[in-house]
């Protein structure tokens, strides 16, 4: 399986409560998307087909979806304290990526 299939497979999968939760009540749902390292050492890809597996089930980021995007930074003390935060929010799913390498100190 690619990358970028899993990844927007993972989108696909975790949206079908918040699109029910949508459609019952208007609430935007809320997703957390925590990666591991920064921005920039992401594949783009990684990100467009999250993306795209939203809008592939109806949810618009802004509209019917509010999406956070955290970064570790490939600090294993940074990410712990952002998951952490994440447990403490009123959050609808909570979607991690990231590689194994950057959490080893």
């Amino acid at each position: 399986m690619r990358r970028r299939d899993f990844i927007a497979g993972l989108g696909a999968a975790a949206l079908p409560l918040p699109a029910c939760a949508q459609s019952k009540n208007d609430r935007i749902a809320r997703i957390a998307y925590l990666g591991v390292g920064s921005p920039g050492a992401f594949d783009p890809r990684q990100i467009e087909g999250f993306k795209q597996g939203l809008l592939e089930n109806g949810l618009v980021e802004g509209r019917t979806i509010e999406v956070d995007y955290l970064w570790g930074e490939g600090d294993p003390n940074r990410i712990k304290q952002l998951a952490a935060d994440l447990g403490q929010r009123d959050l609808d799913v909570i979607i991690t990526a990231g590689w194994r390498r950057h959490l080893r100190s």
